[in-house]
């Protein structure tokens, strides 16, 4: 995943057996494309749309194409090239920041699985760790932990990342239901 942020420019070739997706948050993004068989130069690139706010596009070129896309003033635009491109929910958000998905399974204390980068856990009543399953954390993932509860001997939290999971450890095993939230950096 990529973003072009306030007025910028992104040049993607997304070749014929690829799709990109691309989204707009907070501002809008023109949209044209150039084919790799035109050879024309200059390359004159063909006006496909302007997405706005909140706006989402999906297309799968029968040939390699190069997509011209342009911020046109502030705000965010994401775009995915693959097979199955995926976006990100805005991540960047200019009235609210960062904004990431998330999930709370605080409710249900111990393992839990999510499939979101930001979220609320927690370690059960006399356990001293939980194991978070989550395909977006990687062995080298940066995840960051904050204490949500006071528990009279669960008082600091560590973590350890690892392919599709990572397990929360607390100094010592919880009086009551200990919550955290954490967010998972690639």
């Amino acid at each position: 995943m990529a973003f072009i942020y306030q007025q910028g420019l992104a040049i993607v070739l997304v070749p014929a057996s690829s799709k990109i997706a691309i989204g707009t948050f907070n501002g809008v993004c023109s949209i044209s494309t150039w084919t790799v068989a035109n050879s024309n130069l200059p390359r004159v690139y063909t006006f496909v749309q302007n997405l706005s706010d909140g706006q989402y596009l999906s297309a799968a070129p029968t040939s390699d194409t190069y997509y011209r896309l342009e911020m046109l003033g502030a705000g965010s635009c994401e775009y995915v090239v693959g097979t199955a491109p995926v976006l990100t929910n805005a991540p960047v958000n200019a009235a609210n920041g960062l904004v990431l998905g998330y999930t709370d399974s605080s409710g249900v204390p111990g393992a839990a699985t999510t499939t979101t980068p930001r979220g609320r856990a927690a370690i059960a009543a006399s356990a001293s760790s939980a194991v978070i399953t989550n395909a977006l954390c990687v062995a080298t993932s940066t995840v960051l932990l904050n204490l949500k509860t006071v528990d009279a001997t669960a008082t600091r939290l560590t973590v350890v990342a690892a392919a599709g999971s990572f397990t929360v450890t607390a100094n010592a095993g919880a009086t009551g239901t200990t919550v955290f939230d954490y967010v998972i950096i690639n």
